[in-house]
């Protein structure tokens, strides 16, 4: 079972004010669980999330910027475990004059990867325009 930690605890443990806690939840930077009571609690992964938002705000990122580089952050992991899984899966792509592209993920670039993941993350595309055919290996 996966310790649970209360603000102020939380607060210690990552020299971050309980104050500043909870703004980063008003604006969306972590996602403490809550009781039913209402009272949050962290866990490990959210100490972690904190640590990394107060380094990357001692380097001079801005809140928005550190909340764009957690996004990326958690879709690349994403792709990564998806990637892990689906190793060699091929990934056909259709320009908008109809040409045909095959190309294995792995060498997809990181914009692209995140582009393709966002893509297939949407449920209603009203002009797909990327397929992925699960199981296709590249010969």
């Amino acid at each position: 079972m996966q310790k649970k930690y209360n603000v102020s605890t939380t607060a210690r443990l990552t020299g971050v004010h309980p104050q500043t806690l909870r703004y980063y939840e008003t604006i969306g930077l972590i996602h403490p669980r809550r009781t039913i009571g209402g009272v949050r609690r962290y866990n490990e992964w959210d100490i972690q999330q904190l640590r990394e938002i107060r380094k990357l705000a001692n380097r001079g990122v801005n809140l928005e910027g550190i909340k764009i580089i957690l996004e990326f952050t958690e879709e690349n992991n994403i792709l990564r475990r998806q990637l892990a899984a689906n190793k060699g899966d091929t990934i056909f792509t259709a320009g908008s004059s109809g040409d045909v592209n095959i190309e294995q993920y792995a060498k997809l670039s990181l914009i692209n990867r995140i582009r393709l993941f966002r893509s297939l993350r949407k449920k209603d595309i009203e002009n797909p325009t990327l397929l992925q055919i699960e199981g296709g290996r590249k010969s």
